[in-house]
């Protein structure tokens, strides 16, 4: 809300709906972004028909973890994102997670400085 009133938006488009119900196969070149920054929300739980929209290795209830997968999904090739992970990501050994980090790993690019 701040940030709507700070630039004097006072009827934002905005739809609600839940970002997780799109299959990530369906989104086409031109939904995708070069840029995506997001705090993705922690501790939820999606249900088994959300769970359907993603890569067999990567289904789990975790809100968060879905997510990552539909960044990745989501950025163009060459695209970046900023991304505050939860707890438990980096070091989490279940089987979606260890196949998220995989994914994450072969994607990313190192930009030295």
């Amino acid at each position: 809300m701040t940030n709507l009133i700070l630039h004097d938006i006072d009827e934002p488009n905005i739809k609600r709906d839940n970002s997780l119900a799109t299959s990530i196969k369906d989104y086409p070149e031109n939904k995708k972004f070069d840029v995506i920054a997001m705090n993705p929300p922690f501790g939820g739980v999606e249900e088994d028909i959300i769970q359907y929209n993603f890569p067999v290795d990567m289904r789990t209830s975790e809100t968060a973890d879905l997510f990552m997968v539909l960044i990745m999904n989501r950025l163009k090739e060459n695209g970046r994102a900023g991304v505050i992970l939860p707890d438990g990501f980096l070091f989490g050994n279940d089987n979606a997670k260890i196949a998220i980090k995989r994914s994450c790993l072969k994607i990313l690019t190192f930009i030295q400085l």
